[in-house]
């Protein structure tokens, strides 16, 4: 996205299964838009984040 300058913010996140089990995440949003990922963000704890400015990142 950075290539088409739109800022956004990448998120990686973790979440467990009922049976203890590990699971990762990761997804893209553009201001309130999730571009990528899914609607299942908010199952997961956001671990990192790594926001483009929207230049040539």
């Amino acid at each position: 996205m950075g290539g088409y300058k739109i800022p956004y913010a990448l998120y990686y996140g973790v979440g467990k299964e009922p049976d203890g089990t590990l699971r990762a995440h990761a997804w893209v949003r553009a201001g309130p838009v999730c571009v990528t990922g899914g609607d299942s963000w908010g199952d997961y704890t956001v671990v990192a984040t790594f926001v483009g400015r929207g230049e040539s990142d």
